[in-house]
């Protein structure tokens, strides 16, 4: 027999598996919100119960176990969606006859960052942003490692073109995401000293992309040239096929 977490036999009805994946839903979208807004070390898990309409303060623990665990929740969760979005990127390209050069794959992987969130609340960046600023993406990338295979073979193809070792690579691409979302949101709305607004959201994302590119491709100095080819141009034809099977958050 089967012992859910609170201790009761027996696997739950239909109707109680919709009502908690449908609770865990809740909670990520609140907590994902309220980390944005306030800081991740700033919001307690009695807080975004409450907010997420929860009469039992400990439902957060209940469902996640601790905020780790729930921070984990949205990584996941957008992990897997960037998935299947970075998947019709690459097969669009591949089916378009494109070349994918390191400005095409680096666009694939960093563009669904860009986009906005219920009500165009722009908070799984900002989060990201939190753990990647603070140096804490390490703890979590074995998770995107495990969720996101698709994105991993893009971002190997990215490595190739390129022509980087894994180390300078890896934290070559972990400081082009970090300037990318700091284009994106600083500063997120208004308009410049004279007046002139600020540009477009697709004009932003263009800039943003352009400043990543920048801190990925180029060579910092004369003896990272002699380290690092970068040609940005794949050695071997791409064979990509789109996925049959989509994975879901459980």
């Amino acid at each position: 027999m089967i012992k859910d977490r609170t201790g009761r036999h027996g696997a739950p009805g239909i109707g109680e598996r919709r009502d908690s994946r449908q609770t865990r839903a809740t909670i990520l979208k609140i907590a994902e919100r309220l980390f944005a807004e306030a800081g991740i070390d700033r919001v307690s898990l009695r807080r975004i119960a409450v907010e997420a309409g929860q009469a039992n303060s400990s439902a957060v623990q209940y469902h996640f176990a601790d905020k780790d665990g729930l921070v984990c929740g949205i990584i996941r969760k957008r992990a897997l969606e960037f998935e299947q979005e970075r998947a019709r990127a690459m097969s669009a390209l591949m089916a378009s006859g494109g070349e994918p050069d390191a400005r095409r794959l680096h666009d694939i992987c960093l563009r669904p960052l860009s986009r906005k969130g219920d009500a165009g609340v722009f908070a799984y960046a900002s989060l990201l942003h939190q753990i990647m600023a603070a140096d804490r993406y390490d703890k979590y990338h074995p998770l995107v490692v495990e969720v996101a295979p698709i994105t991993m073979y893009i971002a190997g193809l990215l490595q190739e073109a390129v022509g980087m070792p894994a180390a300078i690579f890896r934290y070559r691409m972990q400081q082009s995401t970090l300037c990318y979302l700091n284009a994106l949101m600083s500063p997120p709305v208004g308009s410049f000293g004279d007046g002139s607004p600020y540009p477009d959201w697709e004009t932003k994302v263009d800039v943003a992309l352009l400043a990543a590119h920048a801190v990925l491709l180029s060579s910092p100095d004369a003896s990272a040239s002699a380290r690092v080819t970068t040609t940005g141009v794949l050695s071997s034809p791409v064979d990509f096929k789109m996925p049959t099977t989509r994975m879901t958050d459980a």
